[in-house]
């Protein structure tokens, strides 16, 4: 970290003799900033097979940002975020806490992000805590708390239609704290080991993109047992997509590779390809992936954070057993957009088949039906979602079985300003 500190004093100095600049002054940088925020207010019933697994939560959150204006290419960045749940009993705690390998409960404030940008020519520098989002590092927006990490980014333009980016991750913010409050900035594994990661996005060929990205974390020594530590590994993820339009149709494809080379356990691969398909307002995918089998059963890693997602097989908001050892899937969705009145709906339908009997997993269906509604007028900035989800168990093979049934219940009401 201390050489990005550097790098960046260097490029502040080089950048105040070259660059062009918005603000006039410093002060006027602060003033010309900006305020934005989201309010938020969420309720979640949860009803599942397995025992102390049903239980209903009401929360309420904020974020607040506030980003200043340019002063010679330099700008700086924060956001607050704030989650309550007032009225959650205590089996609400456990049912929504770490306890179930959930985190909605947890009530405080963190200062998510606090950031310099520092923009020169068609280089850009971001250090500090921020919201990330890349195939292999992703802070997760499913909960009341968007997840944050903090480290140093250097994103790159000067090659045509290319994008380059290395980066160094050194903490992570998770959404809950495990102990009834949001989450903290906690150093990645007990060495306090870094990650770091280099991605290149690709647009030369037209209507295609292609994306690589890899990312390395190191072992953590401490533990008595290599089952008790965080273990490192090596993710190298490849994507190709290919988007077009003919009049009022829309389609596309794109497949991807993740590869992770584990430390301690034989590497392991996914693969996956979807189809998009639009007619006007109208809009169907269909996906599928597959997950190799390896005598670790670790599967593959999906890099860092809840929000790193490449697999295109998943739920809305469940994603059990999406990154399992052994595991194909596939994932159907379509949706309508009644854009005259707001108004967007949908359903999705999941199926995983797990054979890998090690993993501890079911086989698993998962199927939602969504909409969400966009005001106007003076209600201009509030949105509302409702998600039901049905999750199917369908193994008899484990002495879990059939403990994954259940539904779910979202309604989220947010308000944008």
């Amino acid at each position: 970290m201390k050489l990005a500190k550097l790098s960046l004093a260097a490029i502040v100095v080089a950048g105040l003799m070259t660059s062009s600049f918005a603000a006039d002054t410093l002060a006027d940088a602060f003033k010309e900033g900006k305020i934005s925020g989201e309010l938020r207010a969420w309720y979640i019933d949860r009803d599942k097979d397995l025992a102390n697994s049903s239980s209903d939560i009401f929360l309420t959150g904020m974020q607040l940002r506030y980003n200043t204006g340019t002063f010679y290419g330099l700008s700086l960045g924060f956001t607050t975020q704030t989650s309550a749940a007032p009225f959650a009993d205590d089996e609400a705690k456990e049912v929504f806490g770490t306890n179930q390998n959930d985190d909605l409960y947890g009530s405080g404030t963190q200062l998510s992000e606090a950031y310099v940008n520092y923009t020169i020519g068609k280089t850009t520098a971001k250090i500090g805590r921020q919201f990330i989002k890349t195939p292999l590092i992703g802070s997760s927006t499913s909960r009341m708390i968007t997840q944050s990490f903090e480290g140093a980014l250097i994103t790159n333009t000067d090659l045509p239609d290319t994008s380059v980016m290395v980066g160094a991750v050194t903490k992570f913010q998770d959404r809950a704290d495990g102990d009834g409050g949001v989450g903290q900035f906690e150093e990645l594994n007990k060495d306090h080991d870094y990650a770091y990661t280099a991605m290149v996005i690709n647009k030369s060929i037209p209507n295609v993109e292609l994306t690589f990205q890899y990312l390395t974390f190191d072992d953590d020594s401490k533990g008595s047992t290599a089952s008790s530590r965080i273990q490192g590994y090596e993710d190298y993820y490849f994507e190709a997509e290919y988007t077009n339009k003919y009049n009022n149709f829309d389609y596309g494809i794109a497949a991807n590779y993740l590869y992770t080379d584990w430390k301690h356990y034989e590497e392991a691969t996914m693969y996956g390809v979807k189809l998009n398909l639009g007619y006007g307002n109208f809009k169907t995918y269909v996906a599928y992936s597959s997950i190799s089998d390896d005598a670790g059963n670790k599967g593959v890693k999906a890099g860092l954070g809840g929000g790193a997602q490449p697999n295109y097989v998943k739920g809305k908001q469940v994603r059990v057993g999406t990154y399992s050892s052994d595991t194909s899937g596939y994932t159907v969705d379509a949706n309508y957009n009644f854009k005259q009145i707001g108004l967007t709906a949908g359903a999705r339908y999941t199926q995983l088949d797990v054979a890998s009997k090690a993993a501890n997993q079911n086989d698993q269906s998962i199927t939602d039906f969504y909409g969400s509604y966009k005001f106007i007028g003076a209600l201009k900035g509030l949105e509302t979602e409702l998600l039901y989800t049905i999750l199917g168990d369908e193994s008899a093979e484990t002495a879990a079985a059939g403990t994954g049934k259940g539904e779910e219940l979202w309604f989220k009401a947010n308000y944008k300003f």
